[in-house]
């Protein structure tokens, strides 16, 4: 199990990486101005279909109101939202897991 979560284009800029992937993965829109930026780190061996094994992961955060079960593309299988103590009893991909972890108590307080 994942996030939302893609590669920039070339000449994209990150504010709008953001919102095509949520929206190619998920078909939820959000604006520029609910887009928080939370952190930015390296994660190594975390590997990717692209065939790269080292990412720079920047994570934001935004509020989306009136959830509906998301309409995911073909990347996906069986969206879901869940709470986080649930998310985490499952088998999330190494960086969603790591992030989780490391920032619990920071986004979810």
């Amino acid at each position: 199990m994942t996030i939302p979560a893609g590669h920039l284009d070339a000449g994209e800029d990150a504010q709008t990486a953001i919102k095509r992937e949520l929206f190619e993965e998920t078909r939820i829109e959000i604006g520029a101005d609910s887009i928080n930026f939370f952190s930015e780190e390296d994660v190594i061996n975390d590997k990717c279909r692209r065939g790269a094994d080292h990412h720079r992961w920047h994570l934001y955060t935004t509020r989306i109101d009136n959830i509906a079960t998301p309409k995911i593309n073909d990347e996906g299988v069986k969206p879901v939202w869940l709470p986080l103590e649930e998310a985490l009893q499952k088998e999330l991909v190494y960086p969603v897991r790591y992030f989780i972890e490391k920032y619990r108590n920071q986004l979810f307080g």
